[in-house]
Order: C-alpha cells, then sequence, then structure tokens
C-alpha cells in the first residue's frame, strides 16, 4: 500500500508542475499580446517570452514523461499493469485510488 501511496503522490506532484507551468504559459502568451513602446523594448520582450515559452514548454514535456512514469508505477501497485487497459481506464483507476487515499 505504501507503493501505490508514494506513486499516487508522485502522480500529484506532476499534475501540480503542469498545473504551474500551464499559467506561466498562459500568462507570457498574454504579454506577448501587448504591444512594447519602443523597437528595442519590443526586441527585448519577445526574446524574453520566447524563452520562458520554450523553456514552459520543455518543462511541460519532462513533466508528462514523468507523469507517465508514475501513471505506471501506480497501477502497478495496483496490480493491473499487466491487463490491457485504456487511457481513461487507468486515469479512472489513478482518481478511484487518490479519492481513497485521503
Amino acid at each position: 500500500m505504501q507503493y501505490e501511496k508514494l506513486a499516487l503522490s508522485a502522480f500529484g506532484s506532476c499534475e501540480r508542475q503542469l498545473n504551474q507551468l500551464n499559467r506561466l504559459t498562459t500568462l507570457a502568451t498574454s504579454i506577448c499580446r501587448i504591444p512594447a513602446l519602443t523597437h528595442d523594448e519590443r526586441r527585448s520582450r519577445q526574446a524574453l517570452l520566447e524563452l520562458l515559452l520554450e523553456t514552459c514548454e520543455t518543462y511541460e514535456r519532462e513533466v508528462e514523461c514523468d507523469r507517465e512514469l508514475y501513471q505506471v508505477i501506480a497501477l502497478d501497485a495496483r496490480g493491473v499493469a499487466h491487463q490491457r487497459i485504456t487511457a481513461e481506464a487507468a486515469a479512472e483507476l489513478l482518481a478511484e485510488a487518490a479519492a481513497t487515499s485521503h
């Protein structure tokens, strides 16, 4: 049971990280839409925002990979790893396990 709780905790951490990164991406996208006053301001802001967006997207990809790994660990802990399972069924199992662990 500890194995499952650990995996679910890690999975939840990934979910929180993805939510935070999504907020950063949304913020950066909004800032990109606001015009700068001078040419230098525009160029500098655009470069920084592109770097921020690229960083967020990279982090998102990394966390999504981690989330998939933790999902496999959690499913294995629940004894369903060797069965064929759809993504929806896996999400339901994890949601159910998370609800019962609180």
